[in-house]
């Protein structure tokens, strides 16, 4: 047997392997042998190149940094904005599903109050790993005093973070938003109390990083369609369209979507995603209804 010092004795140790040399029997069957040995040894080597580059190309980009245009939107003190960006937030946006701490400012946001938006609640995402709701109070150190307000526009409309990491486009549903309703959320929320509250940081499992560097759900959008101006309020399908696609992301919790990618699987609307603590009723349209 070849005594293997390197990459060359390895190749001389696969052509012993082959050429039968210790395998007794028919010319056929250590012909048989020769060309299994050798296919498995380039399926092995095949395997271990794309291997290696995937793990490359997921340690270089899961938690990359995107490049994404700060819109030209700043906070106004006007107080009908202020009002315009409260009714959105703790209205049909409802931000306090996600962004209270605890069930119990949950529960109260449902009863019609007003807890604060501190943040911190963890979403688990198995396999994939944890996701925290940010503090969106203008707390200087902890909340959403420390970015500006073409920071936290972009992450509205890009998904992507201040600091330049992608967030889950299906999180951030605001992308088409029109610039007075963008400017009127967040006017209101700087016009909250600030609430120290420091948030962890999210948490990827192997399986998550992968994910997160192919899915296109992890990345930024490419591109956005802001309406031109605000629907007026009124019962009309344009209206409708806008709270169920762009402010109240109905679409994104009424639709099943696959766990590991969150691709769409079924028609939009039609239910069975599941949700905690409960799934979310199908609100397709039925004859007769």
């Amino acid at each position: 047997m070849p005594r293997l010092r390197g990459f060359r004795d390895f190749v001389a140790f696969i052509d012993w392997v082959s050429d039968g040399r210790y395998l007794r029997g028919s010319m056929s069957a250590m012909s048989v042998w020769k060309y299994f040995v050798r296919g498995a040894a380039i399926v092995a080597a095949l395997l271990v190149v794309v291997g290696s580059a995937i793990a490359v190309h997921v340690f270089r980009t899961w938690d990359r940094h995107w490049d994404a245009p700060l819109p030209a939107i700043h906070a106004s003190a006007d107080p009908e904005v202020i009002r315009r960006g409260e009714y959105l937030v703790r209205g049909p946006a409802h931000c306090a599903a996600c962004h209270t701490s605890n069930d119990r400012d949950r529960a109260a946001a449902d009863n019609g109050e007003f807890p604060p938006l501190s943040g911190g609640r963890a979403f688990r995402a198995d396999p994939l790993g944890v996701i925290y709701s940010k503090n969106l109070t203008p707390d200087p150190e902890t909340g959403i005093g420390r970015y500006s307000d073409g920071q936290i526009a972009r992450m509205l409309r890009w998904s992507v973070r201040p600091d330049g990491k992608a967030s889950v486009q299906l999180l951030m549903p605001f992308a088409n938003l029109s610039e007075s309703d963008l400017t009127a959320i967040i006017s209101y929320l700087r016009a909250q109390p600030a609430v120290r509250n420091p948030v962890p940081e999210n948490q990827f499992t192997l399986i998550g990083k992968v994910v997160k560097s192919f899915a296109p759900v992890f990345q930024p959008r490419n591109t956005i369609e802001p309406v031109a101006r605000t629907p007026e309020m009124a019962p009309t399908v344009e209206r409708g369209k806008y709270l169920a696609r762009t402010v109240a992301n109905c679409v994104g919790c009424h639709t099943k979507r696959d766990p590991i990618s969150f691709a769409a699987v079924s028609a939009e609307f039609s239910g069975g995603a599941e949700m905690e603590p409960a799934s979310r009723p199908a609100r397709t349209r039925r004859s007769g209804s």
